[in-house]
């Protein structure tokens, strides 16, 4: 049945950035310890203040163990050797339990530079197995760094500068002494493409890579040209100043020059998306040697010939790649094609080269870049319409997705572009066109203009309310929509659709027609693990069901950006709208027509809102995380949740709303403390389970938690 969440302590660990180097085992044992410990104030007679003493002592423990997962700098073995020797202790010493694990763990603190006790054995073990040039081991020292990288970083951090050299000189050895080189190069591409996200994590790795481009630049050769993609990729996310690393692309070109064969290895090598930046700096080089404009060819004829090939462009796709954009008359820092197509038509005026360029590549992004037309000074609004059209095409079939790039280009709130806007916002406004083309236009260009806070300049209050309007109705369709369907119903714009009502009419006047729609879908929308944005391949969702769970998410996103308020209007609509499922109907229950639940969890009853017994759980227990009693002055929700305990048909449902009664009826106030957008979703959290419960499917517990403890943040 519906899975509990973990306690405080065990979603310390699912939290922590290091979960996944943690086994289960482990994690068991430790939260087993602690809570045993904790418990036994219980049963020995101490004072209060020792007991205060023990448990401020346990809560240094457990945030000293939070933020040690977060650096992932635990020794497991250490630890559990302090575990098991603080057993055999008095209890009254473990509150020296965090002084003495201290030193194992560079924490710091808030405010102040990493500062540690933690033993350097990690530093010295890498200069010690980096000494020995073993070259066999290069794949165990490289997996060495990258585990420790942390520990190492803190400190190589505080290491004097001259004893950094050495270090990083004996790291980058790895890579360019033969014959380890190679296989060292195809190590850190799999680490790459197996997780990604290592990149640009720490100075160390920072300094590696630096120095591995500086390697390759003072002796550049063919053979060390691959290791150019993982490591730019690296240093180029580290470095807020570039200038140096485009100077060393700038020497590599240089040194190519005049030698195809190296010319086109460097290109191979280098990232596509750096392609075009090496090559402003490389020509602006040469230009600023060169006087006269008019033999800036002479000196470029082999790069010219080779990057204005077919071969080039099929492969490396450089217009299509964005760089600073300037006149092309003005110097070299357009690409090398649009210099060699004003060369060929004899005529350098803006207008001549760009008309010609869109002539020659009508399906290039740069044909249609604004700031390329401004650049060329041509007029960009005799280019708006044709670019959005380029842009709906080019993401045809999803229309959304082509508008969301073309609106990208402009400032909402700017006056110069707003009159390049308005007159195409106004061609396709829905007020005036009809069709679902113009529909899903106008729901993306309004949600922008209000992300923007630019409304007043695009639309009158009659038009916007009209408009607003028209969003709730479709909301409101969907359950329709999805209850005639068998798997499938076509969506227009639902996403949009909510944040324009939820910014107009009210967060929950958003919220209530899409959990409605969730209620009536009756096959699986959502992953084992309740995410709503996770998509398993091995999961098989029905047709476009699967968006309506992301929108309840979205919906509460959203709202906690707008203010606090609507957090908690939010909220308190929410237990009002879950407590009205467990009262019973106004009318006949005879006349309803409902279809029998999947499972056979009895006390089905058609005489409640809410017939199915796992829904009624489900809004209990979410109640209960909402943590709201008194949802207005006078009014109270522990009364209902009474009567359904002494008298709902299901056992299940009776025993939940005893639970949920003595949460809510133990509060000093109206309203529990915390976050409002955290208390949502722990409340959505049980929906989820319930859709997933009364269809009889699986929930993965353990990933399901993890959700619960990271999804609201």
């Amino acid at each position: 049945m519906f899975i509990e969440p973990n306690s405080p302590l065990r979603a310390m660990f699912y939290e922590s950035a290091a979960y996944e180097c943690l086994s289960e085992e482990f994690v068991v044992a430790y939260v087993h310890w602690r809570e045993e410990i904790d418990n036994l104030g219980q049963y020995v007679d101490w004072s209060d203040e020792i007991v205060d003493q023990v448990r401020s002592g346990l809560r240094s423990l457990d945030r000293l163990f939070s933020d040690a997962f977060d650096a992932r700098c635990v020794n497991l073995e250490v630890v559990q050797q302090i575990l098991d020797e603080m057993k055999t202790k008095k209890f009254s010493e473990y509150t020296f339990a965090a002084e003495k694990l201290q030193k194992f763990f560079p924490v710091q603190e808030e405010g102040k530079s990493p500062e540690t006790d933690a033993s350097p054995d990690e530093l010295r073990t890498l200069i010690e197995m980096l000494k020995q040039k073993v070259v066999s081991d290069y794949h165990k020292i490289l997996q060495y760094v990258f585990d420790h990288e942390q520990a190492l970083d803190v400190q190589f951090a505080s290491t004097p500068d001259e004893e950094r050299e050495v270090i990083i000189e004996l790291i980058t050895s790895v890579f360019t002494a033969e014959p380890a080189a190679q296989s060292a190069l195809s190590w850190l591409k799999n680490i790459r493409q197996e997780q990604p996200d290592f990149y640009g994590r720490s100075l160390l790795w920072h300094e590696i890579c630096r120095a591995l481009l500086d390697v390759l630049v003072e002796r550049p050769s063919i053979a060390m040209l691959p290791i150019l993609e993982p490591v730019l990729s690296i240093t180029e996310s580290l470095d807020t100043d570039p200038h140096w690393y485009y100077q060393a692309l700038t020497e590599l070109f240089v040194w190519a020059e005049g030698d195809e064969k190296k010319l086109r290895s460097t290109m191979q090598y280098i990232p596509a998306n750096h392609t075009c930046c090496a090559l402003k700096c490389w020509l602006c080089r040469f230009k600023g040697d060169c006087e006269d404009p008019d033999s800036l060819s002479v000196e470029l004829t082999l790069m010219n010939l080779y990057m204005t090939s077919a071969d080039f462009r099929t492969e490396y796709q450089i217009l299509r790649t964005e760089i600073e954009k300037a006149d092309c008359f003005k110097g070299p820092t357009q690409y090398v094609e649009i210099l060699r197509l004003a060369e060929s038509l004899g005529d350098v005026s803006p207008g001549a080269v760009w008309s010609e360029f869109v002539k020659i590549h009508p399906d290039s992004d740069i044909a249609y870049d604004r700031h390329v037309w401004e650049g060329a000074g041509l007029d960009p609004a005799l280019l708006a319409p044709a670019s959005l059209q380029y842009e709906r095409d080019k993401a045809a079939p999803d229309e959304v997705l082509g508008a969301m790039r073309w609106i990208k280009r402009y400032n909402a709130c700017d006056p110069a572009d707003a009159t390049i806007i308005q007159p195409i916002f106004q061609h396709h406004f829905q007020l005036r066109n009809d069709g679902r083309q113009s529909w899903l236009l106008s729901t993306t260009l309004v949600e922008w203009i209000m992300r923007e806070n630019a409304v007043e300049l695009y639309l009158d209050q009659n038009d916007l309310r009209a408009f607003t309007a028209e969003c709730e109705r479709r909301l409101h369709q969907l359950r329709t929509q999805i209850r005639e369907a068998d798997d499938y119903c076509e969506m227009d714009a639902p996403f949009a659709e909510a944040y324009i009502t939820g910014i107009q009419r009210g967060w929950f006047k958003a919220l209530k027609p899409v959990l409605l729609a969730f209620r009536a879908i009756t096959v699986r929308c959502i992953n084992p693990d309740l995410d709503t944005y996770s998509w398993n391949n091995e999961t098989s969702f029905a047709g476009s069901f699967y968006q309506i769970p992301r929108i309840v998410s979205f919906i509460i996103h959203n709202a906690a950006k707008h203010d606090d308020e609507s957090l908690h209007d939010l909220r308190r609509e929410l237990a009002r709208e879950l407590i009205s499922k467990l009262k019973p109907i106004k009318g006949d229950p005879s006349q309803r027509s409902l279809s029998k639940p999947k499972h056979a969890v009895p006390g089905f009853d058609p005489a409640v809102n809410e017939p199915d017994p796992i829904w009624r759980a489900g809004y209990l227990h979410a109640l209960a995380d909402l943590g709201i009693k008194q949802p207005g002055k006078g009014q109270s929700i522990t009364p209902v949740i009474k009567k359904v305990s002494d008298h709902d048909r299901s056992p299940l449902v009776r025993e939940t709303a005893k639970q949920t009664y003595a949460r809510l009826n133990n509060l000093k106030s109206g309203w529990q403390s915390g976050s409002h957008k955290r208390l949502l979703f722990h409340a959505w959290w049980w929906l989820r389970q319930a859709h997933l419960l009364s269809l009889e499917l699986e929930i993965n517990e353990k990933e399901a938690n993890r959700i619960r403890n990271t999804e609201f943040r």
